[in-house]
């Protein structure tokens, strides 16, 4: 088994609780927008600013005027948003993250400083991990696997990026 709590540092994200109980990482995905709306209704007024469509923003974070948001959605303290991010709906991003231009985000957490470069597509994929990572036992993942699948489009083919 590949308990979430053996592959990922819980303590850098604010969706730990997630987590509780579950096998395997993917088995979070069906629970992330219900997740965000329980947690998001928990922050503090006087350090998120709730958006209509359930979208709660850090104050701290810096939101570049091209960003397209759709709840639901929680961006953290200290994080950057560059031009023309998509931030689909299901997305947890941490404190201190990049989200560089262009970039779109769905269905995902990305835990606490991590850096999504530009022109990529970060999700995570329940395919990919049942079928080619779950199977390949000797593959040691390391603890920095944050559920972050980093993924760019090289002649139409997803190649995994760390």
């Amino acid at each position: 088994m590949l308990k979430p709590a053996s592959l990922l540092d819980l303590s850098k994200t604010l969706a730990k609780d997630i987590f509780n109980g579950l096998d395997y990482p993917w088995e979070a995905l069906p629970l992330i927008s219900s997740f965000i709306l329980d947690l998001g209704n928990s922050l503090s007024p006087d350090e998120f600013h709730r958006h209509e469509n359930n979208v709660w923003i850090h104050k701290t974070a810096e939101i570049a005027p091209s960003v397209f948001i759709e709840g639901p959605a929680i961006i953290d303290s200290g994080t950057l948003l560059r031009h023309s991010a998509y931030i689909r709906p299901n997305a947890i991003i941490g404190k201190s993250v990049i989200i560089g231009n262009s970039v779109e985000i769905k269905n995902s957490i990305i835990f606490d400083c991590a850096q999504v470069p530009h022109l990529t597509m970060s999700a995570i994929l329940y395919w990919a991990i049942k079928h080619i990572w779950e199977p390949a036992a000797s593959l040691q993942m390391s603890k920095a696997i944050t559920l972050l699948f980093t993924l760019s489009m090289v002649k139409s083919k997803f190649v995994q990026v760390s």
